[in-house]
């Protein structure tokens, strides 16, 4: 019971421990740098900025490698079967993707895919509803009292809905999605860099604001208008 208790202790106190450590880093840089314009207040927005641009770049790198290796993946297998055409559409079943939740996903959510990937289904549907908005509208033009057409989405059925990459676009997409890199290995290995090298900025950030510091102020020293 004492070495449950003990743990539990200890493992509290690395916690804190951590998250004093991270405190530390962020709020290290706190001094005047008054060449640089720089007071307290404005050394804890620069640790701010420096985390907003950190976890940005995060996410820019598993974006592009979820675009490379998710979506990029469904858009090769519909150009390597050649399904360029509206008569070669296929569904996901027979893409091999019917089980992958991501793909299932991506084919009713994901913009970037969707820009080159077109759903047979989809197209005929936005078509009547054109049809049938004109011929509402000229029922609108004798009867003024209608409201106004209301528009309705069309939601992708990924389990029955086909789908092709247009002739037309095939360049685009080999352009989008044939660009071999970002692959999961090599976005792990850049964001363990990223970190290492974005807590090493931050624990030395003191010093490098005063490098800068006294660097601005010898130009300042040096400038006969500041005399």
């Amino acid at each position: 019971m004492n070495r449950s208790i003990l743990a539990t202790t200890e493992e509290t106190t690395l916690w804190e421990d951590f998250c004093e450590y991270l405190r530390e880093i962020f709020t290290g840089a706190d001094g005047y740098y008054g060449n640089l314009g720089l007071e307290p207040d404005s050394v804890m927005s620069v640790s701010l900025i420096a985390l907003g641009i950190y976890v940005g770049i995060v996410i820019a790198c598993i974006a592009m490698a979820y675009n490379k290796q998710v979506l990029g993946a469904l858009a090769r297998r519909i150009l390597a079967d050649s399904r360029t055409s509206v008569d070669k559409a296929a569904t996901l079943e027979e893409l091999g993707y019917h089980k992958n939740p991501f793909m299932r996903s991506a084919v009713q959510r994901s913009v970037s895919l969707r820009r080159v990937v077109k759903c047979v289904e989809e197209e005929e549907f936005y078509k009547n509803q054109a049809l049938d908005r004109e011929e509402y509208e000229n029922r609108r033009k004798e009867e003024p009292k209608l409201p106004k057409f209301k528009d309705i989405e069309y939601r992708v059925d990924p389990s029955h809905d086909r789908f092709y990459i247009p002739e037309e676009m095939v360049g685009m997409a080999e352009q989008k999605f044939y660009a071999k890199g970002s692959s999961w290995r090599s976005t792990i290995v850049a964001i363990i860099l990223l970190t290492v090298a974005f807590f090493v900025i931050m624990l030395y950030m003191p010093k490098i604001l005063e490098v800068l510091d006294s660097f601005v102020g010898s130009f300042k020293s040096s400038d006969p208008y500041t005399r």
